[in-house]
């Protein structure tokens, strides 16, 4: 998660009024807003308000400042129709303590509206003498003592707080924003998307890198530091051994022919020790750099209040779309058709059906067909039966009782949401006119256009974007293996086949799918290929804890 920074504008003075010998003041409060170089500029104002919208909350740095000679108590009321106001974890100072003479206090609070129009907070500070017993609350103030349960709406964490974008890239003459920090970029629709691989190799100057780390024993601070440790491996110095005990006649002549590689090193290569000069030191290395993709997120778990890896599913967050975050499950639920059937049970052909509204798949995945005979609705309930797998309409014993949603509080999760079922008739297209001919009408004759729903398959888009496109720029036609081991999402279907959303326009039997070579092809949808669901959370999700880093998932606030 990107570093924030502080910046407080202002100077704020209290003033202190006698109430039975206890003192009260009233602090001033600073909104904030992030320029464009990533600072939170915080700017105290003369007013101890704040303005909050309609189911919204704000974030606040308040204030305080002691001007009593002494140490006193103090603590933060607040008042206001619909209104909470709590403490975030991180906050630079405690909610309520000690404060000396002439000494400030800042509080990170969170401000809510639960209601459904705009609503002011009205904050203020309460003070008390250290040994003068409990603070003093005035009527119609609530004191704030409570965290807040979630740290942010992860959509916002994500699309806003943490993406900064950092550079450009160009693909098919689209010019893309790219958060090169956090793998993060901006599609062709103004979606914020996660891209790139957990595994890269990047070029590092050899004095720095672990291979000259490994074979002199250090990093090095500069090449010039380098060369000279460097120079004790020189055998054909006169400090050293000397170039006539390796039979040359000077000492130059030695250091550009003897090979230390072998000799001296062990290595099988061979190398001088002039040529050593830039293998350890001046030239650079393709060395394996770790680089996370911070998507990891916990869901669908047994026990929300007890999140890890033995009570919940590891799923991948897609990006955040329309204000909601897109999430896509960590591994396969199995291999299934995308429709099988034929036209004894209403198929155009023999070969499957690409109509997703309709798709026997769909109806696995989806809440509400629990009525059908075989595979309605098991996935969605975690229930075993039978599925639709094979060709004209063949099925077989499938147990989703262990991989299937679990409960109540994960349906609750989800949310209805349109998907787009424009079909693509060729795979010779760039992430944009993908992206565009999905959410376009071009699909085969009598097929519907959109869907609305729980659960789907990851879009092509959604497989191209997740590409680092500084790296792969072709279409999808020509992709290579440059473009698939830069594409996180390719990690997950690797294995197997995996069936996308998208319909082939021109036909009314074929989709499209990834192929565990990571290219692009459609097939009939009666074959058997991987299923990776993909869903949207509510657009209130919220995080209570983690990083989203593979060792700490982001956790829901539930």
């Amino acid at each position: 998660m990107k570093k924030k920074h502080l910046v407080i504008v202002g100077v704020i003075i209290l003033s202190a009024i006698v109430i039975l010998g206890l003192y009260q003041t009233f602090a001033l409060s600073g909104d904030i807003t992030k320029d464009t170089n990533g600072y939170y500029n915080v700017t105290v104002t003369d007013g101890t308000t704040v303005t909050v919208p309609a189911g919204s909350t704000k974030t606040v740095y308040y204030k305080l400042t002691n001007t009593n000679k002494g140490i006193v108590k103090y603590g933060i009321g607040y008042s206001g129709t619909n209104i909470t106001v709590e403490y975030f974890n991180d906050t630079q100072d405690p909610v309520t303590g000690t404060v000396d003479y002439g000494k400030s206090k800042y509080i990170k609070l969170s401000v809510q509206n639960s209601g459904t129009t705009s609503s002011t907070a009205t904050l203020s500070t309460i003070l008390g003498y250290e040994k003068g017993g409990d603070l003093i609350v005035p009527s119609g103030v609530t004191l704030v003592t409570k965290m807040t349960n979630g740290y942010k709406g992860l959509a916002k964490l994500i699309a806003e707080d943490t993406f900064a974008p950092n550079s450009t890239v160009t693909n098919n003459s689209v010019t893309y924003q790219y958060d090169t920090t956090h793998s993060l970029m901006k599609d062709i629709g103004g979606n914020i998307r996660y891209y790139g691989t957990n595994a890269e190799t990047e070029e590092v100057p050899a004095y720095k890198s672990s291979y000259t780390n490994e074979m002199l024993g250090t990093k090095y601070p500069s090449v010039d530091s380098c060369l000279e440790d460097l120079a004790y491996y020189n055998v054909c110095s006169p400090d050293v051994d000397g170039y006539e005990k390796y039979g040359y006649s000077d000492q130059a002549t030695c250091e550009n022919n003897y090979d230390i590689g072998k000799e001296m090193f062990g290595f099988e290569e061979s190398f001088t020790y002039n040529e050593s000069k830039t293998k350890f030191c001046s030239g650079t290395i393709k060395e394996y750099v770790p680089k996370e993709i911070n998507n990891y997120i916990y869901f669908n778990c047994s026990d929300y209040s007890n999140q890890s890896s033995s009570t919940c599913e590891t799923w991948h967050i897609i990006g955040v779309f329309d204000g909601k975050v897109k999430l896509i499950r960590g591994s396969k639920i199995g291999l299934y058709p995308w429709d099988n059937k034929d036209t004894s049970t209403g198929a155009e052909t023999n070969d499957g059906k690409n109509d997703w509204t309709d798709a026997r798949l769909m109806k696995l995945l989806n809440p509400g067909y629990e009525s059908e005979p075989t595979g309605g609705s098991l996935y969605y309930n975690s229930k075993s039966g039978n599925c639709y797998l094979g060709l004209n309409n063949a099925t077989e014993a499938c147990d989703f009782t262990s991989i299937g949603i679990k409960n109540a509080e994960t349906r609750n999760l989800i949310t209805n949401t349109t998907y787009y079922l424009g079909g693509m008739d060729s795979d010779s297209k760039y992430p944009n006119q993908i992206y565009e001919q999905e959410r376009g009408g071009a699909v085969y004759t009598g097929r519907p256009t959109s869907w609305t729903g729980k659960i789907a398959l990851p879009y092509p888009s959604d497989y191209v974007y997740a590409t680092d496109l500084s790296k792969c720029s072709q279409d999808l036609y020509a992709y290579n293996s440059t473009c698939t081991s830069n594409n996180w999402i390719n990690t997950i279907i690797s294995e197997n086949s995996d069936w996308l959303l998208t319909p082939s326009s021109d036909s009314a039997d074929r989709t499209w799918y990834a192929t565990s070579l990571g290219y692009v092809h459609d097939a009939y949808s009666k074959y058997g290929y991987g299923i990776t669901p993909v869903l949207y959370l509510n657009a209130n999700a919220k995080i209570k804890s983690g990083t989203g880093t593979s060792t700490a998932p982001y956790q829901l606030s539930i």
